[in-house]
C-alpha cells in the first residue's frame, strides 16, 4: 500500500478469498484492471469453476464487441488459483468474499493476517457484518476496511469504502483510488449497520409490503406506478430477483443493529411467505408466478369530461397541472377558500397526501414531459373524468384503490426520512447517499436529490400525514 494514499500500481497483487458469484467477480474486476490475482477458495475445485465462469464472461464480450480476442486472453490469464492460504504471502491487498458468518470471517482474517506480509491491505466485501469486529481478529486494524461491491461486480459501478474508527485515512485513500481505477465509482461510510445503500434503502421494501398487508394493493399495480416514475423495476418486482428470504435476513439485521428502529420495522407478511417457500424467482414463485415476472397493468379507462380546472398550488404536481393549463388553454385559479387540486366536472382530485376526507388524489414523481403514469386512488366518477384529463395530454393513469400518501411519494418520503438520518448520524455525506443509491439500485435520483424534486413541503405533509393516520412512531418527522 502507498502511503500516500495512492491507487494500487497494477503490478500488484490483488488476491481474492471465495470464489462464488462475488467472488469471481471481483477477481475480474482486478484482472481486467491490470492486476495479477490470486483466487482462493476451501471448496474443492470452487476456484477453478470460478476462472471458468470469467473466461466465458470475458467470451461473451468479444462475441458482442466490447472486448479484444487478445485482451479476453490476457486478462484470464492474469487469474490463477491458489490451494492454501500460505500461497498469498505476496498479495499487496486480500478481498475476502466468503459467505456471511461473523465467526467464518474472523477466523478466515486471522489465518490470513498471519500469512501476508506487514504491508498488505485486508478488505471484507460483507454487505451487513461489522467490519471493525472482522478486524479485531487482525493484528493490523488500521490497514483493514470494508470494500462492498454490488452484484454483479463487474457490471455494477458502485463500491461503498467503509472505514471503521482505527482505519487509517491512508487505507481509505488508497481503496478508494484504486477502485476508481479499476472504473468503481468510490463512496466512503461509516462502519454502521447496513452502510448507505443498505441502511437507507429499507423504506423502498417495506413500504410496499406494509400497503400490501394494510391497503390490499395489487403487486402488479404499485410496481407498475413504480416503473412509470422513473424506477427500473417495482419493490416486488425487485424482491422477486433478490429473494425474499435474502431481503428479510439484511431487513431483520438492520433492524436489529439500529435498535429496532420503527420506521424500518421488518415485514410480518414478508416472514410467512419465506416461511412458506414463496422466495421469488428462484422458487419460481413470490409475488409473481416465473416466468414471466410482472404482468402489464391497463391504465384506467378514460372517460369524458366537460370541464377542467388548475386550482391553487399543487406543490409537487405542479408540473401536471401546468400541462393541462397550457393544453386547454386555461389559468390557474388562486383561491385561498378552495382546496387545492385538478378539479374536473366539479369533483376535486388532491396532490398526495390530500386532505381529511379528500374523494380522489393523485401523485406526480416524474419527470413530466416524459411521464407515463399516475398513481390515483378515489372512486370510478372522479378517475374517469381525471383520466380522460391526463389521456389529453398524454399520461396515463394507473389506478390504486387505497394508497394513503400515494405510492412513490409516500415511500420517497420515507427514503428521505432514512438517509438524513443516517447523514446526521455521520454515516456518510449527503452526495455520497445520493451516489450510492441511484448506482447502488438504480434509484432515478438519490433521497436528497428527491426532497428537492417534490419538496419539502411535500416530503414533511406526506409523512404528518402518515403519523397522524397509520402510525405516529414510524413516520415520525425528519429532525430538522
Amino acid at each position: 500500500m502507498s502511503d500516500t494514499g495512492d491507487a494500487l500500481p497494477t503490478d500488484a497483487v490483488v488476491a481474492v478469498v471465495g470464489a462464488g458469484t462475488m467472488g469471481s467477480g471481483i477477481a475480474e474486476v482486478a484482472a481486467r484492471a491490470g492486476h495479477r490475482v490470486m483466487l482462493l477458495d476451501a471448496r474443492r475445485g470452487a476456484a477453478d469453476t470460478a476462472v471458468e465462469s470469467v473466461r466465458s464472461r470475458l467470451d461473451r464480450d468479444v462475441a458482442r464487441g466490447r472486448l479484444g480476442s487478445g485482451d479476453s486472453q490476457t486478462i484470464a490469464r492474469r487469474i490463477t488459483t491458489v490451494d492454501r492460504i500460505d500461497d498469498l504471502h505476496p498479495a499487496d491487498l486480500v478481498i475476502e468474499a466468503i459467505a456471511e458468518d461473523l465467526g467464518a470471517k474472523r477466523e478466515l482474517f486471522r489465518t490470513v493476517d498471519a500469512a501476508v506480509t506487514g504491508g498488505t491491505v485486508l478488505a471484507t466485501n460483507t454487505s451487513s457484518l461489522s467490519v471493525a469486529e472482522i478486524a479485531a481478529a487482525t493484528s493490523r486494524p488500521e490497514r483493514f476496511a470494508g470494500l462492498h461491491f454490488f452484484n454483479p461486480a463487474p457490471r455494477m459501478p458502485l463500491v461503498e469504502v467503509v472505514k471503521t474508527g482505527s482505519t487509517a485515512p491512508e487505507t481509505i485513500a488508497t481503496l478508494t483510488a484504486t477502485a476508481r481505477r479499476w472504473g468503481k465509482t468510490a463512496v466512503v461510510c461509516t462502519d454502521t449497520p447496513g452502510f448507505i445503500v443498505n441502511r437507507v434503502a429499507r423504506p423502498f421494501y417495506l413500504e410496499a409490503l406494509t400497503m400490501l398487508e394494510n391497503d390490499d394493493v395489487e403487486p402488479e399495480r404499485v410496481d407498475a406506478v413504480f416503473r412509470g416514475s422513473g424506477f427500473p423495476m417495482g419493490p416486488f418486482e425487485l424482491l422477486d430477483l433478490i429473494g425474499l428470504d435474502v431481503n428479510l435476513a439484511v431487513s431483520e439485521s438492520v433492524y436489529t443493529a439500529l435498535d429496532e428502529e420503527p420506521r424500518i420495522r421488518p415485514s410480518p407478511l414478508q416472514r410467512s411467505m419465506v416461511a412458506a417457500g414463496l422466495l421469488g424467482r428462484k422458487t419460481g414463485r413470490g409475488f409473481y408466478e416465473h416466468p414471466p415476472g410482472a404482468p402489464a397493468v391497463a391504465p384506467h379507462p378514460a372517460g369524458d369530461f366537460t370541464t377542467v380546472a388548475v386550482v391553487g398550488d399543487l406543490g409537487h404536481g405542479s408540473g401536471l397541472g401546468n400541462r393541462i393549463v397550457a393544453a386547454h388553454g386555461l389559468a390557474t385559479r388562486h383561491d385561498p377558500d378552495a382546496t387545492p387540486g385538478i378539479v374536473v366536472d366539479g369533483l376535486t382530485i388532491e396532490p398526495v397526501p390530500g386532505s381529511p376526507g379528500a374523494t380522489a388524489t393523485f401523485e406526480v414523481v416524474a419527470d413530466w414531459s416524459h411521464a407515463a403514469v399516475v398513481g390515483a386512488s378515489g372512486d370510478d366518477a372522479a378517475l374517469a373524468g381525471f383520466s380522460g384529463v391526463c389521456r389529453s395530454i398524454g399520461v396515463d393513469v394507473i389506478r390504486i384503490p387505497r394508497a394513503p400518501g400515494g405510492v412513490v411519494v409516500r415511500t420517497v418520503a420515507m427514503l428521505v426520512a432514512m438517509a438524513a438520518e443516517a447523514a446526521a448520524a455521520g454515516v456518510a455525506t449527503p452526495g455520497d447517499i445520493d451516489t450510492a443509491m441511484r448506482l447502488g439500485l438504480r434509484h432515478p435520483l438519490g433521497p436528497f436529490e428527491w426532497r428537492t424534486a417534490l419538496g419539502s413541503r411535500t416530503v414533511d405533509a406526506t409523512l404528518g400525514f402518515l403519523a397522524s393516520t397509520v402510525d405516529a412512531e414510524r413516520y415520525r418527522p425528519v429532525a430538522p
